[in-house]
Protein backbone atom coordinates (compact mmCIF):
# COMPACT_ATOMS: atom_id res chain seq x y z
CA UNK A 1 0.00 0.00 0.00
CA UNK A 2 1.30 3.64 -0.81
CA UNK A 3 -0.59 6.53 -0.86
CA UNK A 4 0.91 9.39 -3.24
CA UNK A 5 1.29 12.75 -1.49
CA UNK A 6 -0.40 14.60 -4.15
CA UNK A 7 -2.20 17.33 -2.83
CA UNK A 8 -0.88 20.89 -2.91
CA UNK A 9 -0.77 21.03 0.80
CA UNK A 10 0.99 17.78 1.49
CA UNK A 11 4.09 19.26 -0.98
CA UNK A 12 4.35 22.37 0.44
CA UNK A 13 4.76 20.40 3.79
CA UNK A 14 7.26 18.36 2.41
CA UNK A 15 8.94 21.17 0.91
CA UNK A 16 9.20 23.22 3.91
CA UNK A 17 9.77 20.57 6.04
CA UNK A 18 13.40 19.51 3.60
CA UNK A 19 14.42 22.71 2.63
CA UNK A 20 13.97 25.12 5.63
CA UNK A 21 17.66 24.13 7.49
CA UNK A 22 20.55 21.55 6.88
CA UNK A 23 18.56 17.38 7.00
CA UNK A 24 21.54 15.44 8.56
CA UNK A 25 20.04 12.21 7.57
CA UNK A 26 20.83 10.07 4.43
CA UNK A 27 18.34 9.62 2.03
CA UNK A 28 15.31 10.72 3.79
CA UNK A 29 12.93 10.30 1.52
CA UNK A 30 14.18 6.78 0.75
CA UNK A 31 13.87 7.40 -3.20
CA UNK A 32 17.54 6.25 -4.01
CA UNK A 33 17.23 2.45 -4.40
CA UNK A 34 20.22 0.25 -3.12
CA UNK A 35 20.36 -2.95 -5.16
CA UNK A 36 21.99 -5.54 -2.29
CA UNK A 37 25.00 -7.59 -3.60
CA UNK A 38 23.88 -10.37 -1.95
CA UNK A 39 20.59 -11.02 -4.18
CA UNK A 40 20.98 -8.10 -6.86
CA UNK A 41 17.37 -6.94 -5.42
CA UNK A 42 15.53 -3.67 -4.75
CA UNK A 43 15.49 -4.62 -1.19
CA UNK A 44 16.08 -1.22 0.64
CA UNK A 45 16.36 2.57 0.55
CA UNK A 46 20.28 3.74 0.16
CA UNK A 47 22.20 4.43 3.53
CA UNK A 48 19.61 2.34 5.62
CA UNK A 49 20.17 -0.35 7.27
CA UNK A 50 18.16 -3.36 9.07
CA UNK A 51 19.88 -3.31 12.99
CA UNK A 52 19.59 -7.72 12.82
CA UNK A 53 21.00 -8.02 8.82
CA UNK A 54 20.47 -11.43 8.93
CA UNK A 55 17.04 -12.48 10.12
CA UNK A 56 15.24 -9.33 8.91
CA UNK A 57 14.91 -6.82 6.30
CA UNK A 58 14.12 -3.04 5.59
CA UNK A 59 10.35 -3.50 4.51
CA UNK A 60 10.60 -1.44 1.01
CA UNK A 61 8.99 -0.62 -2.12
CA UNK A 62 11.90 -0.13 -3.97
CA UNK A 63 11.02 -2.34 -6.72
CA UNK A 64 7.93 0.66 -8.03
CA UNK A 65 8.84 2.45 -10.69
CA UNK A 66 8.62 5.74 -9.24
CA UNK A 67 10.50 8.38 -7.37
CA UNK A 68 8.08 8.45 -4.32
CA UNK A 69 9.12 5.50 -2.16
CA UNK A 70 8.54 4.69 1.68
CA UNK A 71 9.52 2.28 3.99
CA UNK A 72 7.67 0.11 6.35
CA UNK A 73 8.06 -0.83 9.89
CA UNK A 74 6.71 -3.89 12.28
CA UNK A 75 6.08 -1.97 15.43
CA UNK A 76 3.97 -5.43 16.75
CA UNK A 77 3.36 -8.28 15.56
CA UNK A 78 0.28 -10.26 16.75
CA UNK A 79 1.65 -13.58 15.56
CA UNK A 80 5.22 -13.31 16.87
CA UNK A 81 5.19 -10.86 19.95
CA UNK A 82 8.95 -11.01 20.09
CA UNK A 83 9.84 -9.64 16.30
CA UNK A 84 10.28 -6.08 16.88
CA UNK A 85 12.70 -5.00 13.89
CA UNK A 86 14.54 -1.48 13.73
CA UNK A 87 16.29 0.31 11.03
CA UNK A 88 19.74 2.82 11.38
CA UNK A 89 21.64 4.55 9.38
CA UNK A 90 24.52 7.11 10.35
CA UNK A 91 24.06 10.92 10.79
CA UNK A 92 25.45 13.04 8.06
CA UNK A 93 26.93 15.65 11.01
CA UNK A 94 26.99 14.63 14.12
CA UNK A 95 25.05 16.45 16.64
CA UNK A 96 26.32 18.97 19.43
CA UNK A 97 25.61 18.74 22.77
CA UNK A 98 23.74 20.73 24.17
CA UNK A 99 21.95 22.66 21.01
CA UNK A 100 18.65 22.37 19.88
CA UNK A 101 17.10 20.01 16.99
CA UNK A 102 13.81 19.35 15.47
CA UNK A 103 12.58 15.91 14.41
CA UNK A 104 9.93 15.17 11.56
CA UNK A 105 8.33 12.62 10.27
CA UNK A 106 5.56 11.98 7.05
CA UNK A 107 4.02 8.36 8.70
CA UNK A 108 0.51 7.46 6.77
CA UNK A 109 -2.38 7.58 9.40
CA UNK A 110 -4.42 3.93 8.66
CA UNK A 111 -6.43 1.31 10.76
CA UNK A 112 -3.04 -0.60 10.97
CA UNK A 113 -0.87 2.24 11.58
CA UNK A 114 0.73 2.41 15.36
CA UNK A 115 0.33 6.24 15.54
CA UNK A 116 4.10 6.70 16.98
CA UNK A 117 7.62 6.30 15.93
CA UNK A 118 10.36 5.76 18.72
CA UNK A 119 14.01 7.24 17.87
CA UNK A 120 17.14 6.64 19.18
CA UNK A 121 20.17 8.60 18.92
CA UNK A 122 23.55 6.97 19.81
CA UNK A 123 27.50 7.91 19.54
CA UNK A 124 28.10 4.31 18.36
CA UNK A 125 26.48 1.88 15.88
CA UNK A 126 23.73 -0.68 17.29
CA UNK A 127 23.99 -4.33 15.68
CA UNK A 128 21.61 -7.39 16.94
CA UNK A 129 22.02 -11.01 16.00
CA UNK A 130 18.07 -11.38 16.04
CA UNK A 131 14.97 -8.61 15.26
CA UNK A 132 13.50 -8.39 19.02
CA UNK A 133 13.06 -5.96 21.42
CA UNK A 134 16.17 -3.12 22.52
CA UNK A 135 16.52 -2.74 26.17
CA UNK A 136 16.74 0.81 25.91
CA UNK A 137 14.54 4.21 26.54
CA UNK A 138 14.02 6.25 23.55
CA UNK A 139 15.77 9.57 22.70
CA UNK A 140 12.22 10.82 21.29
CA UNK A 141 8.72 9.22 21.13
CA UNK A 142 7.07 10.98 18.20
CA UNK A 143 3.50 10.80 18.51
CA UNK A 144 -0.22 11.92 16.46
CA UNK A 145 -1.35 15.34 17.88
CA UNK A 146 -5.36 13.94 17.28
CA UNK A 147 -6.61 10.80 18.22
CA UNK A 148 -9.71 9.51 16.74
CA UNK A 149 -10.71 7.96 13.17
CA UNK A 150 -7.49 7.50 10.92
CA UNK A 151 -7.41 9.78 8.17
CA UNK A 152 -6.40 7.51 5.72
CA UNK A 153 -3.47 10.32 4.57
CA UNK A 154 0.20 10.99 5.23
CA UNK A 155 0.10 12.69 8.30
CA UNK A 156 3.50 14.86 9.79
CA UNK A 157 5.36 13.76 13.59
CA UNK A 158 7.60 16.36 15.13
CA UNK A 159 9.57 16.84 18.19
CA UNK A 160 12.37 19.56 19.12
CA UNK A 161 14.55 18.45 21.47
CA UNK A 162 18.26 19.25 23.19
CA UNK A 163 20.98 16.96 22.17
CA UNK A 164 22.33 15.35 25.35
CA UNK A 165 25.42 13.79 23.60
CA UNK A 166 27.56 14.14 20.30
CA UNK A 167 24.97 11.45 18.61
CA UNK A 168 26.50 10.10 15.25
CA UNK A 169 23.81 6.83 14.95
CA UNK A 170 20.00 6.81 14.66
CA UNK A 171 17.55 3.56 15.28
CA UNK A 172 13.86 4.24 14.31
CA UNK A 173 11.66 1.27 15.39
CA UNK A 174 9.34 1.23 18.77
CA UNK A 175 11.00 1.19 21.95
CA UNK A 176 7.77 1.36 23.57
CA UNK A 177 5.93 -1.35 25.95
CA UNK A 178 2.63 -2.14 24.83
CA UNK A 179 -0.41 -2.40 27.22
CA UNK A 180 -2.28 -5.88 26.55
CA UNK A 181 -2.73 -7.86 23.49
CA UNK A 182 -3.03 -6.26 19.94
CA UNK A 183 -5.95 -7.33 17.82
CA UNK A 184 -3.70 -6.80 14.82
CA UNK A 185 -0.34 -6.50 13.44
CA UNK A 186 0.42 -2.77 14.13
CA UNK A 187 2.74 -0.78 11.24
CA UNK A 188 4.30 2.31 10.65
CA UNK A 189 4.79 3.79 6.85
CA UNK A 190 7.25 6.63 6.51
CA UNK A 191 7.42 8.42 3.43
CA UNK A 192 10.14 10.73 4.99
CA UNK A 193 12.23 12.17 7.63
CA UNK A 194 14.17 15.21 8.68
CA UNK A 195 16.30 15.59 11.09
CA UNK A 196 17.85 19.49 11.27
CA UNK A 197 18.87 22.36 13.87
CA UNK A 198 17.32 24.97 15.16
CA UNK A 199 20.38 27.52 16.34
CA UNK A 200 22.01 27.96 12.94
CA UNK A 201 24.41 25.16 13.54
CA UNK A 202 27.47 24.93 10.98
CA UNK A 203 26.88 22.54 9.02
CA UNK A 204 30.29 20.56 7.26
CA UNK A 205 29.47 19.15 3.66
CA UNK A 206 32.53 17.73 3.00
CA UNK A 207 32.15 15.42 6.02
CA UNK A 208 28.52 14.83 4.79
CA UNK A 209 29.44 14.36 1.67
CA UNK A 210 32.43 11.62 2.94
CA UNK A 211 29.63 9.82 5.28
CA UNK A 212 26.83 9.89 2.09
CA UNK A 213 29.32 8.21 -0.18
CA UNK A 214 30.74 5.72 2.30
CA UNK A 215 27.18 4.52 3.30
CA UNK A 216 25.86 4.35 -0.34
CA UNK A 217 29.18 2.30 -1.42
CA UNK A 218 27.85 -0.02 1.74
CA UNK A 219 24.98 -2.33 -0.51
CA UNK A 220 25.31 -5.34 1.81
CA UNK A 221 21.88 -5.54 3.65
CA UNK A 222 21.44 -9.32 4.80
CA UNK A 223 25.21 -9.89 6.86
CA UNK A 224 27.69 -8.16 9.04
CA UNK A 225 30.52 -9.20 6.75
CA UNK A 226 31.77 -7.31 3.72
CA UNK A 227 33.80 -9.23 2.39
CA UNK A 228 35.67 -8.36 -1.16
CA UNK A 229 34.48 -11.38 -2.98
CA UNK A 230 31.31 -12.52 -4.65
CA UNK A 231 28.51 -14.97 -2.85
CA UNK A 232 29.25 -16.93 -5.56
CA UNK A 233 33.41 -17.40 -5.22
CA UNK A 234 34.71 -19.88 -3.39
CA UNK A 235 36.50 -18.34 -1.55
CA UNK A 236 32.96 -17.25 0.14
CA UNK A 237 33.11 -19.90 3.52
CA UNK A 238 36.50 -18.55 4.88
CA UNK A 239 34.81 -14.72 4.24
CA UNK A 240 31.28 -14.80 5.43
CA UNK A 241 29.10 -17.76 7.64
CA UNK A 242 25.75 -17.65 5.74
CA UNK A 243 22.88 -17.07 8.38
CA UNK A 244 20.31 -19.92 8.11
CA UNK A 245 17.69 -19.84 5.89
CA UNK A 246 16.24 -23.83 6.05
CA UNK A 247 14.74 -24.95 9.34
CA UNK A 248 13.45 -27.90 10.29
CA UNK A 249 10.86 -29.06 13.30
CA UNK A 250 10.56 -32.89 13.72
CA UNK A 251 8.19 -34.15 15.85
CA UNK A 252 4.83 -36.55 14.36
CA UNK A 253 6.12 -35.02 10.90
CA UNK A 254 9.07 -33.28 9.95
CA UNK A 255 8.42 -29.83 8.71
CA UNK A 256 11.24 -28.27 6.60
CA UNK A 257 10.81 -23.96 6.90
CA UNK A 258 12.45 -21.52 4.27
CA UNK A 259 12.61 -17.93 4.81
CA UNK A 260 11.79 -15.58 2.02
CA UNK A 261 15.23 -14.88 1.29
CA UNK A 262 15.98 -18.54 0.54
CA UNK A 263 14.71 -16.76 -3.05
CA UNK A 264 16.14 -14.48 -4.96
CA UNK A 265 15.07 -10.81 -3.91
CA UNK A 266 11.79 -10.29 -4.76
CA UNK A 267 11.36 -13.25 -7.18
CA UNK A 268 10.36 -16.86 -7.47
CA UNK A 269 13.58 -18.55 -8.05
CA UNK A 270 15.65 -20.66 -5.14
CA UNK A 271 18.72 -18.48 -4.35
CA UNK A 272 22.14 -20.20 -5.84
CA UNK A 273 23.68 -19.35 -1.87
CA UNK A 274 21.10 -21.05 -0.12
CA UNK A 275 20.44 -24.13 -1.97
CA UNK A 276 22.40 -26.63 -0.26
CA UNK A 277 21.07 -25.65 3.12
CA UNK A 278 17.71 -27.51 2.03
CA UNK A 279 19.47 -30.66 0.14
CA UNK A 280 21.69 -30.97 3.29
CA UNK A 281 18.30 -30.17 6.05
CA UNK A 282 15.74 -32.47 3.76
CA UNK A 283 16.93 -35.99 4.94
CA UNK A 284 13.82 -38.08 3.07
CA UNK A 285 14.99 -39.89 -0.08
CA UNK A 286 12.86 -40.72 -2.95
CA UNK A 287 12.39 -44.52 -2.19
CA UNK A 288 10.91 -43.86 1.60
CA UNK A 289 8.42 -42.07 0.38
CA UNK A 290 5.09 -43.64 1.45
CA UNK A 291 2.66 -40.55 2.13
CA UNK A 292 2.67 -37.54 -0.07
CA UNK A 293 4.70 -34.87 0.82
CA UNK A 294 3.07 -31.09 1.13
CA UNK A 295 4.71 -27.94 -0.08
CA UNK A 296 3.28 -25.24 1.09
CA UNK A 297 3.95 -21.85 -0.23
CA UNK A 298 2.61 -18.38 2.07
CA UNK A 299 1.82 -14.77 0.34
CA UNK A 300 0.98 -11.94 1.97
CA UNK A 301 2.58 -9.03 0.42
CA UNK A 302 0.04 -7.39 -2.09
CA UNK A 303 -3.69 -6.81 -1.09
CA UNK A 304 -4.37 -8.41 -4.75
CA UNK A 305 -5.70 -12.19 -3.33
CA UNK A 306 -4.60 -13.99 -6.79
CA UNK A 307 -0.96 -12.19 -7.29
CA UNK A 308 -0.70 -13.94 -3.28
CA UNK A 309 -1.52 -17.34 -4.35
CA UNK A 310 0.33 -17.33 -7.82
CA UNK A 311 3.35 -15.99 -5.96
CA UNK A 312 2.93 -18.51 -3.38
CA UNK A 313 2.34 -21.38 -5.60
CA UNK A 314 5.35 -20.34 -7.91
CA UNK A 315 7.65 -20.86 -5.01
CA UNK A 316 6.34 -24.21 -3.83
CA UNK A 317 6.77 -25.60 -7.68
CA UNK A 318 9.95 -24.06 -7.63
CA UNK A 319 10.72 -26.00 -4.54
CA UNK A 320 9.28 -28.97 -6.06
CA UNK A 321 10.79 -28.72 -8.97
CA UNK A 322 14.51 -28.61 -6.97
CA UNK A 323 13.35 -31.86 -4.74
CA UNK A 324 12.68 -33.44 -8.31
CA UNK A 325 15.83 -32.42 -10.38
CA UNK A 326 18.13 -32.33 -7.66
CA UNK A 327 17.39 -35.13 -5.20
CA UNK A 328 15.53 -37.29 -7.36
CA UNK A 329 11.69 -37.15 -6.30
CA UNK A 330 9.07 -37.56 -8.88
CA UNK A 331 5.89 -34.69 -8.95
CA UNK A 332 4.04 -37.26 -7.97
CA UNK A 333 5.31 -37.33 -4.50
CA UNK A 334 4.12 -33.17 -3.22
CA UNK A 335 0.85 -31.85 -2.93
CA UNK A 336 1.57 -28.34 -3.91
CA UNK A 337 -0.91 -25.87 -2.79
CA UNK A 338 -0.34 -21.37 -2.76
CA UNK A 339 -2.09 -19.91 0.35
CA UNK A 340 -2.98 -15.91 0.25
CA UNK A 341 -2.58 -15.61 4.39
CA UNK A 342 1.11 -15.56 6.51
CA UNK A 343 1.54 -19.00 8.04
CA UNK A 344 -0.05 -19.51 11.30
CA UNK A 345 3.23 -18.77 14.10
CA UNK A 346 5.15 -17.07 11.85
CA UNK A 347 5.15 -13.32 11.67
CA UNK A 348 7.06 -13.33 7.99
CA UNK A 349 4.16 -12.29 5.30
CA UNK A 350 5.82 -14.85 3.03
CA UNK A 351 7.57 -18.33 3.68
CA UNK A 352 7.30 -21.78 2.31
CA UNK A 353 7.17 -25.14 4.37
CA UNK A 354 7.63 -28.37 3.22
CA UNK A 355 5.69 -31.57 5.59
CA UNK A 356 6.18 -34.81 5.46
CA UNK A 357 4.50 -37.58 7.67
CA UNK A 358 5.88 -40.31 6.58
CA UNK A 359 5.24 -44.19 8.32
CA UNK A 360 7.81 -44.99 11.05
CA UNK A 361 10.03 -48.06 10.01
CA UNK A 362 9.06 -51.44 11.13
CA UNK A 363 10.65 -52.52 14.33
CA UNK A 364 13.41 -54.83 14.68
CA UNK A 365 12.38 -58.70 14.52
CA UNK A 366 11.79 -59.66 17.99
CA UNK A 367 11.03 -63.38 19.41
CA UNK A 368 7.75 -62.96 21.10
CA UNK A 369 5.26 -65.90 22.17
CA UNK A 370 1.93 -64.25 22.05
CA UNK A 371 0.72 -60.45 20.71
CA UNK A 372 -2.76 -58.88 22.33
CA UNK A 373 -4.52 -55.81 20.89
CA UNK A 374 -5.74 -52.93 22.99
CA UNK A 375 -8.23 -50.71 20.92
CA UNK A 376 -8.84 -46.96 21.89
CA UNK A 377 -11.66 -45.76 20.76
CA UNK A 378 -12.00 -42.39 19.49
CA UNK A 379 -14.66 -40.95 22.44
CA UNK A 380 -11.17 -41.49 24.71
CA UNK A 381 -10.65 -37.92 22.62
CA UNK A 382 -12.04 -34.23 22.44
CA UNK A 383 -13.79 -34.22 19.06
CA UNK A 384 -11.68 -33.74 16.06
CA UNK A 385 -8.72 -33.65 18.19
CA UNK A 386 -5.49 -35.67 19.69
CA UNK A 387 -6.13 -34.22 23.15
CA UNK A 388 -7.98 -36.56 25.33
CA UNK A 389 -11.29 -36.11 26.73
CA UNK A 390 -10.52 -35.60 30.69
CA UNK A 391 -14.59 -36.45 31.46
CA UNK A 392 -13.57 -40.33 30.17
CA UNK A 393 -10.06 -40.50 31.80
CA UNK A 394 -11.75 -43.20 34.04
CA UNK A 395 -12.22 -45.81 31.00
CA UNK A 396 -8.75 -45.22 29.58
CA UNK A 397 -6.73 -45.59 32.91
CA UNK A 398 -8.57 -49.22 32.68
CA UNK A 399 -7.94 -49.63 29.32
CA UNK A 400 -4.05 -49.17 30.15
CA UNK A 401 -3.70 -50.97 33.26
CA UNK A 402 -3.97 -54.40 30.88
CA UNK A 403 -0.70 -53.52 29.90
CA UNK A 404 2.17 -55.35 32.11
CA UNK A 405 4.63 -52.87 33.38
CA UNK A 406 7.55 -55.35 32.63
CA UNK A 407 11.12 -55.25 31.39
CA UNK A 408 10.59 -56.73 27.97
CA UNK A 409 7.27 -55.63 26.76
CA UNK A 410 6.92 -53.89 24.10
CA UNK A 411 4.18 -51.81 22.18
CA UNK A 412 3.28 -50.52 18.56
CA UNK A 413 0.86 -47.53 18.50
CA UNK A 414 -1.22 -46.88 15.42
CA UNK A 415 -3.33 -43.97 14.62
CA UNK A 416 -6.49 -44.89 12.53
CA UNK A 417 -9.67 -42.46 11.16
CA UNK A 418 -12.64 -42.72 8.97
CA UNK A 419 -12.64 -41.00 5.82
CA UNK A 420 -14.09 -37.37 6.50
CA UNK A 421 -11.70 -34.79 5.52
CA UNK A 422 -8.82 -34.85 3.23
CA UNK A 423 -6.10 -37.65 3.72
CA UNK A 424 -3.25 -35.50 4.72
CA UNK A 425 -5.41 -34.06 7.59
CA UNK A 426 -6.43 -37.84 8.43
CA UNK A 427 -3.20 -39.32 8.00
CA UNK A 428 -2.04 -35.89 10.98
CA UNK A 429 -4.66 -36.71 13.01
CA UNK A 430 -4.03 -39.99 13.52
CA UNK A 431 -0.39 -39.57 14.18
CA UNK A 432 -1.04 -37.13 17.01
CA UNK A 433 -3.62 -39.41 18.88
CA UNK A 434 -1.04 -42.12 18.46
CA UNK A 435 1.49 -39.83 20.02
CA UNK A 436 -0.68 -39.03 22.81
CA UNK A 437 -1.85 -42.03 23.50
CA UNK A 438 2.07 -43.46 23.80
CA UNK A 439 3.29 -40.72 25.37
CA UNK A 440 0.05 -41.10 27.80
CA UNK A 441 0.96 -45.22 28.35
CA UNK A 442 4.84 -44.35 28.62
CA UNK A 443 4.07 -42.18 31.79
CA UNK A 444 2.39 -45.41 33.86
CA UNK A 445 4.04 -47.84 32.22
CA UNK A 446 7.77 -46.94 32.32
CA UNK A 447 9.73 -50.16 32.06
CA UNK A 448 7.82 -51.02 29.04
CA UNK A 449 9.42 -50.23 25.35
CA UNK A 450 7.28 -48.29 22.35
CA UNK A 451 9.17 -49.28 19.77
CA UNK A 452 7.14 -48.15 16.74
CA UNK A 453 4.30 -45.49 16.31
CA UNK A 454 2.34 -44.96 13.58
CA UNK A 455 -0.27 -42.91 12.07
CA UNK A 456 -2.30 -44.54 8.98
CA UNK A 457 -4.98 -42.33 8.67
CA UNK A 458 -8.44 -43.32 6.44
CA UNK A 459 -6.31 -46.17 5.13
CA UNK A 460 -7.05 -48.79 7.08
CA UNK A 461 -10.71 -49.21 8.00
CA UNK A 462 -12.08 -52.03 9.81
CA UNK A 463 -16.16 -50.93 8.83
CA UNK A 464 -18.11 -49.22 6.33
CA UNK A 465 -17.51 -45.32 6.30
CA UNK A 466 -20.62 -45.35 4.53
CA UNK A 467 -22.26 -45.26 8.09
CA UNK A 468 -22.01 -43.22 11.22
CA UNK A 469 -21.61 -46.23 13.17
CA UNK A 470 -18.90 -47.94 10.63
CA UNK A 471 -17.14 -44.40 11.06
CA UNK A 472 -16.79 -44.57 14.68
CA UNK A 473 -14.82 -47.87 14.33
CA UNK A 474 -12.63 -46.72 12.20
CA UNK A 475 -11.58 -43.87 14.71
CA UNK A 476 -9.32 -45.42 16.49
CA UNK A 477 -6.18 -46.13 18.41
CA UNK A 478 -4.68 -49.79 18.18
CA UNK A 479 -2.30 -50.92 20.75
CA UNK A 480 -0.44 -54.09 20.00
CA UNK A 481 1.25 -55.76 23.12
CA UNK A 482 4.04 -57.78 22.05
CA UNK A 483 5.39 -60.38 25.05
CA UNK A 484 9.09 -61.11 25.00
CA UNK A 485 9.71 -65.26 24.88
CA UNK A 486 9.19 -67.56 28.33
CA UNK A 487 12.52 -68.07 29.87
Amino acid sequence: MHLMKSTLTVLLLLCCMLTSAQNLLPNPGFDEVNICIEYFAKCAPRAWFPTAPFFSKVIYDGDIPQDNHMVTLTMESKVNTTFRPYYKTQLLNKLTKGTRYKMEVFMLDTRESAGFLDVKLDTAETVQDLPVALQTTPTLHLTKKTTGKPTENWIKLEQEFTAADNYGYIVIGNLTTLPGKIARNLLCYIDSMALTPMDGQTFNAAEADTIRTLLYNDRWRHSYARPNTSLYSNALSAKIKLPTRVSQRSGRCDTILLAPEFFTGNKKEISRVYADQLGETFKLKPEEVQQKILINGYSYLKPNLKYNEIIAADRANEVAKYLVYKRGFSFDDFIIKGNTSPRPGMDSMETVEIISCQPAPAPEATPVTRTDTLIIPDILFAFDSSTLNKKMSGTLDSLVEKIPDENGIQLAVTGHTDNKGTALYNQDLSMRRANTIATYVKQHKQRISIAVINGMGESMPVADNNSAAGRQKNRRVEIIIFYPPAK
